[in-house]
């Protein structure tokens, strides 16, 4: 996936000790040699912390009337400045590249868990306007470092070189569980693991936002399997659900690329996009996504190749050994249909499926499962 945006937003989060402030910093040095301008939305939450706010407090003694009263505080201040940055990069006119120390959902991961987080979580969204859908997409893309607590690395977890940071190894493996959840359903979310060598991670890091623009040559790498539909309930780990609808657009002027516009619907918020792709061999495609407006989405719609259906399908996501998978249950078919897709970043890299995931057939190189031709067995 590539965004065309000429000013893109992407989120880099983690839990505590991932080491996300020198990756910022080493991203910031290198997008810029590659004739990107970079812009920084500093992570607010510390900002405030190192100023006096009292949140850390208000969390501990679960005071939630006072932690609703800081969170709205901090995704003010989050999205004021992501705004900010955003008017001085288009003012610029050059393409450009906003990194977002955290996006505003990491705020999820420090309310309560459950009905009662969930709720809250929306009154903060309803503050400005905003659905979890809505939240997600002021990112074209997320990017999230597991903390150094984790695995191999967890003696190398400090907290020594963030002031606001006094975490146990315990609550930083929490809490990057739960930022991971609180992004689990984003259309591009990228799980970026630990290394014993901290320079390859930032290198991963490095090459994930180099394919969000495209640098240098915008790939993407899918594998696809047909699976039976699995018992969530025994699932064992965070599913978020998404309805989609999805067609196939016409341009007579341009016959040789595919053209997809998607409708996501997911806690009562709509969002739109219009997609489209260019194979350049087996197993890589260029993708070229961005967002429209709902007006926008319905007048393409008149666009509409006559031959294929609009395609209905419920999308579950989910991570699984650090590998973000998406599950699509086929609503609206001639027969039933559930496919599994996990984008790689290296074609080698080997493919770990769930234990509850039976898989029938590896259709990565079936052109029956392509979504282009399932659109022709759309019931009537």
């Amino acid at each position: 996936m590539v965004n065309e945006r000429l000013v893109v937003p992407i989120a880099l989060t983690s839990g505590p000790g991932g080491g996300k402030t020198t990756t910022l910093a080493f991203l910031q040095e290198r997008i810029s040699q590659f004739g990107r301008d970079v812009y920084r939305n500093n992570e607010m939450a510390t900002l405030l912390i190192e100023q006096g706010m009292r949140i850390k407090a208000a969390i501990a003694a679960k005071d939630w009337n006072k932690v609703l009263f800081y969170q709205k505080e901090i995704m003010g201040a989050t999205l004021e400045n992501h705004q900010r940055m955003h008017r001085c990069a288009e003012r610029e006119g050059r393409p450009a590249v906003i990194l977002c120390d955290r996006g505003l959902p990491d705020c999820r991961a420090y309310l309560p868990e459950g009905d009662d987080g969930y709720r809250m979580y929306r009154e903060l969204l309803d503050e400005f306007n905003l659905k979890t859908e809505g939240a997600w997409n002021l990112y074209v893309a997320v990017i999230k470092l597991m903390t150094a607590a984790k695995g191999e690395t967890r003696p190398y977890y400090t907290t020594e070189n963030n002031m606001a940071r006094d975490e146990t190894p315990e609550l930083a493996c929490y809490l990057d569980d739960r930022i991971e959840k609180a992004y689990n359903g984003h259309p591009h979310l990228i799980p970026i693991q630990n290394f014993e060598d901290f320079e390859q991670k930032k290198l991963e890091v490095l090459r994930a936002v180099c394919r969000v623009l495209g640098i240098p040559m915008p790939i993407e790498i899918e594998k696809k399997f047909r699976i039976d539909y699995p018992c969530f309930q025994h699932f064992g780990v965070d599913v978020r659900t998404i309805n989609i609808e999805q067609a196939y657009i016409i341009f007579p002027d341009k016959p040789d690329e595919e053209f997809r516009i998607r409708s996501r619907e997911y806690d009562g918020g709509q969002s739109y996009f219009i997609t489209h792709k260019r194979p350049v061999g087996p197993k890589v495609r260029v993708e070229v996504e961005d967002s429209i407006g709902w007006r926008t989405y319905y007048e393409l719609m008149a666009r509409r190749d006559p031959r294929r259906g609009v395609i209905k399908k419920r999308r579950h996501c989910f991570l699984w050994e650090n590998q973000y998978f998406e599950l699509d249950s086929f609503t609206n078919l001639n027969r039933a249909l559930t496919l599994l897709e996990v984008e790689l970043t290296d074609e080698q890299k080997e493919v770990v499926l769930p234990p509850a995931i039976r898989m029938i057939e590896d259709v990565t190189d079936n052109p029956d499962f392509k979504n282009y031709n399932l659109a022709l067995q759309v019931r009537n």
